[in-house]
């Protein structure tokens, strides 16, 4: 059976500046190979948040009609 997707995750990790903006990790895995290969960019990011935002902005409107 072949698979042909990859997964994107984020995770909010605060902000160990103290700034009042919040900052991510992204992750993912990459299933069109065997064994899967992951990836992670240890370096957290805004770009990271606003991506995850975005993401979610967009899954809800689609789920609720917003």
């Amino acid at each position: 059976m072949s698979v042909q997707y990859a997964f994107v995750g984020w995770a909010y990790v605060g902000n160990v500046e103290g700034r009042l903006e919040t900052v991510s990790v992204q992750f993912g895995f990459d299933y069109t190979q065997q064994p899967p290969k992951p990836s992670k960019d240890p370096e957290p990011k805004r770009d990271y948040t606003v991506q995850k935002d975005r993401w979610m902005q967009t899954y809800l409107r689609r789920l609720f009609g917003y």
